[in-house]
C-alpha cells in the first residue's frame, strides 16, 4: 500500500485557483516583477546595465546633488549596495562625486554628460516599456494605479522609517 492519493479523486482539474493569494501582495509583486524582468530583459541588455543602476541613474538625474544615503533609502538598498553600484558608473564616466563645501563629508552625486546620454536612452526604453505593458489600462486607470502604488510606497517607508528609528534610539 502506498500513501499516494488516488490523482482522479483530487479536486484540481487543470484550472489553477489563486483564491486568497489573488488579494495577497507578496505573491502577486514576486509574479509581477517576474513577468516584468522576462518581458524587459532582451530591452535592458542592449543598455548593458547592472542591477539597480536604472534606478539610481534615474534618481541622480532627476536629483541632482543628491546623497548617497538618499539614494539608498529611495532605492531601499543597503548603503554598501549603492557604493558598489555607483562606484561602477563612476569608472564607466557615468556618474561624479562632487564634494559639498559647506559639509566635507557629503558627497553630491551627478551624471555626467555620458550619464545623462545613458538616462535619456532609458528614459526612451521605459516609455516604450510602460506603452506595451500598461495598454491595457486606459489613462485614467494607470494614474489611480499609479496613485496607489506611490501612496502605498510612502506608507511602507514611514513604517520602515518609524521601525528604524525605534530600533535604533
Amino acid at each position: 500500500m502506498t500513501d499516494t492519493p488516488d490523482i482522479s479523486t483530487l479536486p484540481y482539474n487543470g484550472q489553477l485557483e489563486l483564491d486568497y493569494l489573488a488579494r495577497d501582495l507578496p505573491f502577486l509583486s514576486r509574479v509581477l516583477r517576474t513577468y516584468i524582468r522576462n518581458e524587459t530583459a532582451d530591452a535592458y541588455k542592449e543598455l548593458n546595465v547592472e542591477p539597480g543602476e536604472i534606478a539610481i541613474t534615474n534618481l541622480i538625474g532627476i536629483n541632482p546633488g543628491i546623497s548617497q544615503n538618499d539614494l539608498a533609502a529611495a532605492v531601499v538598498f543597503k548603503k554598501p549596495a549603492v557604493t558598489k553600484v555607483v562606484r561602477s558608473m563612476e569608472d564607466k564616466g557615468l556618474v561624479k562625486r562632487e564634494r559639498v563645501k559647506a559639509d566635507k563629508r557629503y558627497n553630491a552625486l551627478v551624471l555626467t554628460q555620458e550619464g545623462e546620454k545613458r538616462r535619456a536612452a532609458m528614459r526612451h526604453q521605459m516609455e516604450t516599456q510602460h506603452e506595451t505593458l500598461l495598454n491595457i489600462f486606459s489613462t485614467e486607470e494607470q494614474a489611480q494605479f499609479f496613485d496607489m502604488m506611490n501612496r502605498l510606497c510612502a506608507h511602507l517607508a514611514e513604517r520602515h522609517q518609524s521601525t528604524d528609528s525605534t530600533a535604533n534610539p
